[in-house]
């Protein structure tokens, strides 16, 4: 990785201070006098965004108006109510390092893999989990059961399985459009998740096109 953008992001996380908490919990480094925080959806990928990403969001947060409700109680198994807990968890799973360019892959595949990983956190809904809730990464972006859904998350690799027979036109096009190969279309929670893959330029879209065509192809371990 260049040596200036690992500036950024230390920058990034050093400034934080200075736009309220949201980036300082996303990227903090662990720290034994610190209380460890409940990871939520897309928690973990925070810290690979770099820098300009990460203080626009936290940017906009900053003008929402303030909530005046009370926070309800945490819904957590009793693992995770326990700070200790928390911190075990995340020494398991967290990985605080910036995203690394794949090694041979070209500039597009590149692109599409911290598009993927980082701000689209496509991972966390479409990679399976073990029985600790931590990503199984072994079988990463294969499908997984949908958590409020009684349908499953499909696999995204280019197996059989999952996207191998979509070219990368067909995979923009579902992107931006929403239109899948045999005319359907998406549902659930991934129409909102369309509905922002479609205000991404159209050269982002097809970076994550390449990226996804470019995975090893797994097996679906979780079926319909």
């Amino acid at each position: 990785m260049p040596r200036n953008r690992n500036i950024l992001n230390v920058v990034a996380v050093c400034c934080a201070v200075l736009l309220g908490p949201t980036i300082a919990a996303a990227q903090d480094k662990p720290d034994p006098g610190a209380k460890a925080i409940a990871t939520r959806h897309g928690f973990m990928k925070l810290v690979i965004w770099e820098a300009g990403p990460l203080f626009g969001m936290a940017k906009g947060i900053d003008t929402l108006p303030a909530a005046t409700n009370d926070a309800p109680a945490h819904d957590l198994p009793v693992l995770f109510r326990l700070r200790r807990g928390l911190g075990l968890w995340k020494a398991l799973y967290m990985d605080y390092a910036p995203f690394t360019p794949i090694p041979g892959a070209d500039s597009q595949v590149n692109r599409g893999a911290y598009l993927v990983t980082g701000p689209g956190h496509c991972g966390e809904c479409h990679t399976p989990r073990d029985l600790l809730g931590g990503p199984d990464a072994d079988w990463a972006f294969s499908g997984s059961p949908a958590p409020e859904e009684k349908d499953s998350v499909p696999n995204i690799t280019p197996h059989e399985d999952g996207i191998g027979d979509w070219s990368v036109r067909d995979i923009t096009i579902a992107l931006e459009l929403g239109l899948l190969p045999g005319f359907d279309t998406f549902g659930g929670v991934m129409i909102p998740v369309q509905e922002n893959m479609a205000k991404l330029t159209a050269e982002d879209r097809e970076a994550i096109a390449a990226y996804l065509k470019s995975l090893p192809p797994k097996p679906s371990r979780w079926k319909k």
